[in-house]
């Protein structure tokens, strides 16, 4: 083999390895160019992560707000219905698990709205209807077919100190006891 033909093979070969070498070299863009990217991503990742954190903590803050207007909102409407309610107070008990509505008895015992009796029912829904009504002049109708002597009797008496501003209607298929507070006037209607 001549010189020129060993020169000419040799300069075919290193050729042969700039090409391999422009093609590995292209490759290593590529990847720099990917790890440009993953840290590009990464980075953007981390700000939004960062952010996520940020609302989160507003998020946790609002909802302490808010828990705290329901309670007082609560109270507020347990303390106003408990005005009218015959016995006990009414309970309104909001956490994460949901909401509890009911009546609280002198004894302690919590009857959710769904356990009351029909007459129970008909006092808190009464008491309802008056904390709602907010400030001034009404009128409720309390519905006390329900009630047995010795409720009935209970609740004219707790109604009798019922704030001035309100005007009460108790509608029952019994007779008022014989014992009356004299603020009452009876009607009897055959």
């Amino acid at each position: 083999m001549s010189d020129i033909q060993l020169l000419e093979n040799q300069v075919s070969g290193l050729e042969a390895s700039l090409a391999a070498l422009r093609n590995d070299k292209d490759v290593f863009l590529k990847a720099q160019g990917l790890d440009e990217e993953s840290e590009k991503a990464r980075k953007e990742a981390e700000d939004y992560s960062t952010e996520l954190q940020g609302i989160k903590e507003e998020l946790t803050e609002l909802n302490g707000r808010k828990a705290n207007a329901l309670e007082v909102t609560a109270e507020g409407l347990s303390a106003k219905m408990s005005q009218i309610l015959p016995e006990g107070k009414a309970v309104f008990e909001i956490s994460g698990d949901g909401v509890f509505i009911g009546w609280e008895k002198p004894s302690g015992m919590k009857v959710p709205y769904a356990g009351l009796s029909g007459g129970q029912k008909a006092a808190f829904d009464q008491a309802l209807a008056f904390a709602l009504l907010g400030e001034g002049k009404k009128i409720l109708i309390l519905e006390a077919a329900e009630c047995d002597p010795i409720r009935y009797s209970a609740l004219l008496d707790h109604l009798a100190n019922a704030p001035d501003d309100v005007q009460l209607i108790v509608n029952a298929w019994q007779s008022p006891p014989p014992e009356i507070h004299p603020s009452w006037r009876v009607e009897v209607v055959k």
